[in-house]
């Protein structure tokens, strides 16, 4: 891990940094800054940074209750940071400060999460578009 990182809460000063990453990686955050920052500002959610070296280095979204259940809806670190615990520290201070029982996330990675100690449940997902109807 490197020495200096910290974990902060995400602030506007952190949104070109981040969106830099974002960029890097390809996601869809990266395609709307305002909209980014809508995203990992909403009500119910918790967006953490990784900074080093002065530098956003990793962030992570939980989006919870406040009481019980929590979802990791974002999980990203800078690719020269991977293997180093920063995506281990992100998610144990998401569920840390996010004050729940459990945190739950979607992903096909399952091998990197079941590392960061995740067990693997069954789950479903839908997607916009029309809702199909159960076939009696």
């Amino acid at each position: 891990m490197p020495s200096d990182l910290t974990i902060v809460p995400f602030e506007r000063k952190h949104l070109p940094g981040l969106m830099e990453l974002f960029a890097r990686e390809r996601w869809s955050y990266a395609e709307d800054e305002q909209r980014t920052w809508r995203a990992l500002t909403a009500p119910g959610s918790l967006t953490l940074i990784a900074i080093s070296d002065e530098a956003v280095v990793g962030v992570a979204q939980a989006i919870g209750d406040g009481e019980i259940q929590a979802f990791l809806a974002v999980l990203l670190v800078a690719e020269a940071y991977r293997h180093t615990g920063v995506a281990k520290r992100l998610v144990a201070e998401a569920l840390a400060r996010t004050h729940c029982l459990r945190l739950d996330v979607i992903s096909c990675a399952d091998g990197f999460y079941e590392r960061l100690g995740f067990k693997c449940v069954s789950g479903f997902r839908v997607t916009p578009g029309p809702v199909r109807q159960e076939s009696r």
